[in-house]
């Protein structure tokens, strides 16, 4: 990849999923029978190890004046949030809609310029990917919240490394290289967690906790990268691969339509994986073939 060093592999990439392994390990003891729960461990790892990546790769959160970059700051009230949902689960199913709709909210209003740089076009437009992001991010928090509780195992963390893998790649195709591998680092950590999980013979469980933090950072990402992209006078191919992407974890419910969702829990699994996977290569391909007509054009 180019401008890609060795060290921004390292850090940016491998750091946090050796991050995210070693916590969850730490916190599930698959090695033992009977082992704790360790859904607390989740939100705070992924949130440690894509603030990393993000430094690494595209800018440090802490030193920029730059609304756009605050993304990781974010994840840190999801994590206390996610921390808090892990060991004191509210009730009551609104109360945990809240904390997912107000972060998707928050997310698209960093995207907002200064008020004195604002043309009412410009408003209106960012304030529509404001609302936007707030539904999409709603949209990965339902939908893996729901794999990762209904099939605990590998079926909830391979499914975030599909969602974040397609994300990444149609970033770092059809908007920005570096932010798209700041995304990988979601899903590496979520591979990590899919070991994890086949090693902690099924118990290990994204839900009520990770799931929060994922989504956060994966949309802070893609409205950060995408909202320039949904404009006119871009190609409608690239804005179907990008909705393409943002929106594969409803392949998830599509797996519960009664003609899919038949057989065992491990063939469940694999259909709801492979409806996934399904939007993530349509994504793929087509933003794909956007850069190469484009390429061509210049």
């Amino acid at each position: 990849m180019p401008g890609l060093t060795p060290d921004q592999i390292v850090i940016g990439l491998l750091l946090p999923a050796a991050i995210a392994a070693a916590a969850m390990i730490a916190a599930w003891r698959p090695w033992q029978r009977g082992a704790p729960d360790g859904r607390w461990i989740g939100g705070p790892a992924l949130a440690i190890g894509f603030y990393i990546a993000f430094a690494k790769l595209v800018d440090n959160p802490l030193k920029t004046n730059d609304w756009s970059r605050w993304t990781p700051l974010l994840l840190v009230p999801a994590a206390i949030v996610a921390l808090i949902d892990a060991l004191w689960p509210p009730r009551r199913m609104w109360i945990r809609l809240l904390p997912p709709a107000v972060l998707g909210l928050l997310l698209g209003w960093l995207e907002l310029p200064p008020a004195e740089n604002r043309s009412v076009a410009a408003t209106v437009h960012l304030l529509s990917m404001i609302g936007v992001g707030a539904c999409v991010l709603l949209i990965w928090w339902l939908s893996l919240e729901r794999v990762s509780r209904s099939m605990p195992g590998m079926t909830g963390p391979l499914a975030l490394w599909l969602a974040a893998a397609g994300v990444s790649v149609t970033m770092a195709t059809a908007a920005t290289l570096f932010e798209g591998l700041a995304v990988a680092s979601i899903a590496t950590m979520a591979g990590a967690a899919a070991l994890v999980a086949w090693w902690s013979r099924r118990t290990l469980a994204l839900d009520h906790g990770a799931v929060l933090t994922a989504s956060a950072a994966v949309v802070g990402a893609m409205v950060t990268a995408f909202t320039p992209l949904f404009s006119p006078g871009n190609s409608p191919a690239n804005m179907i691969a990008v909705a393409l992407a943002a929106l594969s974890p409803l392949g998830i419910w599509m797996g519960e339509i009664p003609l899919l969702n038949r057989g065992g829990r491990f063939r469940r699994g694999v259909t709801r994986l492979a409806l996934v996977a399904a939007a993530v290569i349509a994504a793929i391909a087509l933003s794909a073939w956007f850069a190469r007509q484009a390429s061509q054009d210049m």
